[in-house]
């Protein structure tokens, strides 16, 4: 018996099909007679399937990662000011919530998002935890087919990707800055694509984007001023020639002045919103001043001021392997991406919420300059091997916010923070006046309680300032600041965190201030002559 094997590769040199052809040497006619033709089934089958399976596991790690309970205040009062403008049919353009700034012009300058999140929104929050995965997988896919063709073969692509996925979702809840993080990771993907094909053509779409990035989120100005940063780098390697690459590679000054031209068309095409310049003004404040809530909040903190142990060593690892890619790849690099990538680290320093715009920002640098290093050896078998593990732990105990907590799994809601007991309890007694509240509360008592109560301080720090700001955070640690405090604004109820035993325990020595109600993690006291209900009244007088 004699065998043949026959081998189909494809174009590059991978098995496709392997046959094993075998025969008698003669039939009844002298002539060889094939007897069987088997297909065996090559490796080359079995890495495919495993690559399908790497492919999968990163849109269910995206999913996993994104997958949580919505829990930030922030979405609660942006809820209300959307209903507000669809009911109303205007813009708000002055203070409507808060007793302590009321009537002051305010500008809206997350309006169209809220519009949006309050037609998506049911009375349970899931079709905005919905709409929140549709937007991260749906994003995820686009920028990601673009990188992933690319650098699939890496070495470490895949795991660039999936902590990239991991440091972005930090980020990604339900509030305006989704609109941010998402319109600043398609302006980054565009430039990249720029960077291959440089024709103006190619920035049309960002530019339509950047109308609605303008209305969406205040972070539009980044846009303008980030690529303004990339012309600016791109013309000084042109200039000094620092780097080898950029003395090899010699990029022609018109391309540079596309670059100038787009940042200068991204800051006119941000006028076009219901607020002209005071919106661009806005936002320019917004990230240039504000320095008290840089010291007071935690998500305005430098990273290297949150407590040690915090999921952020992830971050560092980003850029301490970011920095190791680009030392091995010295020879290689240009002066635009080192200062790319020195901008990426900075950032986090003026605020934990930029690790997020960090990693969109240094991600396209990881996979370019790990490829140039580690152009190949990448196992599908073994990322999933490592990564499916990871992706079930993060599925079921949800997205790590450090070592100890974490993010609830599921859609909608989460109730945990929300003092639900306390404004239920001022709903059904149809109280009204001014309540004094901490500032993360101030949106739960806008969502639930407007218009009958209005709050002193909510999560909009930028709207107050910073004398209003430290003038409510005394009022909780000084009674005295607090008595002068519940004077000036004719403040009639108090909810208080269980947690602030200072003022808890004057209030319940001060016989002006009755406790109202006991909840979960707040109680509320209301002022003595204020709010008598028929039923109190009742119920005092059956009391003497």
């Amino acid at each position: 018996m004699e065998v043949v094997w026959i081998v189909v590769l494809n174009k590059n040199a991978k098995i496709i099909y392997l046959y094993k052809w075998s025969h008698v040497e003669k039939n009844k006619k002298g002539k060889n007679k094939p007897r069987a033709k088997v297909k065996v089934k090559p490796q080359a089958d079995i890495n495919k399937i495993w690559h399908k399976i790497s492919v999968f596991l990163i849109f269910a790690f995206i999913f996993v990662l994104n997958n949580n309970k919505i829990e930030s205040n922030d979405t609660f009062w942006g809820l209300k000011m959307g209903q507000w403008m669809v009911e109303n049919k205007k813009l708000i353009t002055e203070e409507l919530f808060a007793a302590s700034i009321l009537g002051k012009p305010f500008v809206a300058y997350q309006w169209l998002s809220q519009v949006i999140f309050y037609y998506i929104a049911d009375i349970n929050g899931i079709m905005l935890s919905i709409a929140k995965m549709l937007a991260m997988l749906i994003g995820s896919f686009c920028i990601g087919k673009y990188f992933a063709k690319k650098y699939w073969n890496g070495a470490l692509t895949y795991t660039i990707l999936m902590s990239a996925s991991f440091l972005i979702a930090f980020r990604a809840q339900v509030r305006a800055h989704l609109f941010g993080l998402w319109f600043s990771a398609i302006l980054i993907y565009f430039i990249e694509k720029w960077r291959e094909n440089p024709k103006f053509k190619v920035f049309i779409i960002p530019l339509i984007l950047q109308v609605f990035w303008a209305n969406t989120h205040g972070s539009f100005f980044l846009a303008p001023c980030l690529v303004l940063f990339y012309a600016c780098s791109m013309l000084a390697g042109q200039l000094f020639k620092f780097l080898p690459e950029d003395k090899r590679n010699v990029i022609p000054i018109d391309h540079t002045k596309q670059l100038f031209f787009f940042a200068g068309a991204l800051f006119l095409v941000s006028f076009i919103n219901p607020f002209g310049f005071a919106l661009l003004k806005k936002s320019i404040l917004m990230f240039f001043t504000h320095n008290y809530m840089r010291e007071y909040i935690r998500e305005w903190h430098s990273i290297i001021n949150l407590p040690p142990g915090n999921w952020y060593i992830l971050w560092f690892s980003w850029m301490f392997f970011a920095f190791f890619a680009f030392i091995k790849a010295r020879k290689r690099l240009v002066l635009r991406d080192v200062l790319v990538l020195a901008l990426a680290f900075i950032f986090p320093f003026t605020g934990v919420r930029y690790v997020t715009f960090s990693a969109i920002l240094s991600l396209p640098l990881l996979l370019n300059y790990s490829n140039i290093i580690w152009p190949t050896g990448f196992s599908p078998k073994k990322m999933v091997l490592i990564f499916l593990p990871i992706t079930l732990l993060i599925g079921y105990l949800g997205y790590p916010q450090s070592y100890e907590e974490f993010r609830k799994v599921g859609f909608g809601f989460a109730y945990k923070n929300v003092p639900l007991d306390i404004v239920q309890h001022i709903k059904a007694n149809k109280y009204k006046g001014v309540i004094m509240n901490h500032y993360n509360d101030g949106a739960y008592i806008i969502y639930y309680n407007y218009p009958e109560v209005k709050t002193l301080m909510d999560s909009r720090t930028e709207a107050y300032g910073q004398k209003l700001y430290e003038e409510q955070r005394k009022a909780y640690i000084d009674y005295n600041a607090f008595k002068r405090y519940v004077t000036k604004y004719n403040a009639s109820l108090v909810m208080v965190r269980i947690s602030n035993r200072v003022l808890r325990n004057f209030l319940f020595n001060d016989p002006d201030w009755i406790l109202e109600k006991t909840g979960m993690n707040h109680d509320l006291f209301r002022k003595e002559g204020t709010n008598d209900t028929a039923f109190r009244k009742i119920f005092d007088i059956y009391q003497q």
